[in-house]
């Protein structure tokens, strides 16, 4: 559709707009700006000077030709300019309401994720892991039925793709079995697409697991929480030895078989200070990192609480490696705070006790992995997954960042979505309170912004 250059478009109420990187620190000499709408479906872009200040002349009684005319643009640059507005608008960084958007919003994919915990035994005894380790595996029996139930629910409702986490404990303790629930769905699946997740602790991916893990497109997360001395300090073997070395033995042979896994940091107390060296050793390494708060459901109190402060000046370090990075040159690597999201407006942090949920070795039904320590019922007494999981949850799958007063004011209420809903029942023994983790957001979330727009524009600069 053409865009009228009558058209008055205007900047949303909402939309964040700040510099990511100024001329002075930028190799290419030119102000780097964000855009995010975080009520829209437009995501991070990085923009220059000029597009700020084209923004910033919309005021909804400013026709568009009159804007450009304001600018001193060529008529070459007008016509560029012409379709970058016509981007802005259709992505949800300018309104025009004049102007029929092409584009609506993207429609839900349909897709199950099921947490399949198909051992409670684990090799390692980390200080912070929420599971209660026992030596039980989850019988064959009960394995089946429930993907036997998740494929019919999931071929009932129309539903595309099926993800299944293969987790406990440590799942690759039941490699066997593993290999024999691939080896089952690709059988049974019929037109469902089933995708595979593996999150382990790397010990045990000798290359033989790394060559299998491969060659059926399994994504992998390792559970990496700092350089030596302060990975050793959380994650340590039954007999209290450390498991670093033996972790990094396992990254190295996902690697040499072609596959960067994806590292899952937990943020505590005891690691904290080894995060900014363990931040540069992943963008050496190019890999994708998450940095995750540690949870604990049982006191509602997790230990990083204490001080958060100091948390937040140790994050914050971790940022300036990264946008030193970015800034140098160093590129290839992602980053990813939590379970943030930017590309749409989210009500809730995950979908636990909706499409997600969470099945024990013994056949209990929680809302996810957290939820196993109180779990609801069995998947023997479930008929319709994808319809009894919300019934089920009712009180979870319901509550929305949106419903919370405090959250409401906030900006950032559709990118937290009120973080873990569970973490914060635990801490206030209410869904209707913001996260326990809140103040520690609101301080990160404009650094994690300004390094999404940065990782855009380098890339991209890159690319050209």
């Amino acid at each position: 559709m053409h865009l009228e250059t009558s058209f008055k478009p205007y900047a949303p109420k909402d939309l964040l707009i700040d510099l990511a990187v100024s001329k002075e620190n930028n190799r290419y000499k030119e102000d780097v700006y964000l855009l995010y709408n975080p009520v829209g479906y437009g995501g991070i872009i990085s923009v220059g000077k000029e597009i700020v200040d084209l923004i910033h002349s919309f005021d909804g009684s400013t026709s568009i030709s009159s804007a450009l005319a304001k600018l001193n643009f060529s008529e070459e640059e007008k016509n560029q300019a012409i379709n970058f507005i016509q981007y802005l608008i259709e992505n949800d960084f300018l309104k025009c309401n004049e102007y029929k958007k092409n584009s609506s919003k993207p429609e839900w994919k349909k897709e199950l994720t099921c947490w399949l915990h198909i051992t409670n035994d684990c090799n390692l005894r980390c200080e912070y892991c929420y599971i209660h380790k026992t030596h039980s595996n989850m019988p064959n029996c009960i394995i089946y039925e429930s993907i036997d139930k998740m494929f019919e629910s999931c071929k009932k409702h129309n539903y595309t793709t099926l993800s299944l986490m293969l987790v406990g404990g440590e799942p690759l303790m039941r490699f066997d079995t593993v290999k024999e629930i691939i080896s089952y769905c690709s059988e049974n699946k019929g037109d469902l697409h089933v995708r595979f997740v593996l999150p382990t602790n790397g010990t045990l991916i000798t290359p033989e697991v790394a060559k299998y893990i491969v060659q059926n497109n399994i994504s992998v997360g390792v559970s990496i929480d700092g350089l030596e001395q302060y990975h050793d300090k959380n994650r340590v073997r039954a007999d209290g030895t450390g498991s670093y070395k033996a972790s990094m033995r396992g990254i190295d042979n996902l690697i040499a078989e072609g596959l960067k896994p994806s590292i899952m940091v937990t943020v505590t107390e005891e690691n904290l200070e080894g995060l900014p060296e363990l931040t540069e050793y992943m963008i050496n390494k190019k890999l994708f990192f998450r940095f995750s708060f540690e949870r604990d459901t049982q006191t509602g109190y997790p230990c990083i609480l204490k001080d958060q402060n100091h948390c937040i000046e140790v994050l914050q370090k971790c940022f300036e490696i990264m946008k030193d990075s970015l800034i140098n040159g160093k590129l290839g690597w992602r980053f990813q705070f939590g379970d943030v999201t930017f590309g749409r407006p989210c009500r809730r942090a995950c979908a636990a006790g909706k499409n997600f949920f969470a099945i024990g070795q013994d056949g209990s039904i929680g809302s996810c992995s957290l939820g196993l320590e109180a779990p609801r019922s069995n998947i023997s007494d479930v008929h319709d997954v994808i319809t009894d999981i919300p019934k089920i949850f009712s009180d979870i799958s319901t509550t929305s960042a949106i419903d919370v007063p405090e959250c409401k004011k906030c900006v950032w209420k559709h990118s937290c979505a009120g973080a873990c809903p569970l973490q914060t029942y635990a801490t206030y023994k209410t869904f209707m309170h913001v996260s326990p983790y809140c103040y520690m957001y609101k301080a990160c979330l404009p650094e994690v912004t300004r390094i999404y727009a940065m990782t855009i524009y380098y890339n991209n600069k890159k690319e050209v």
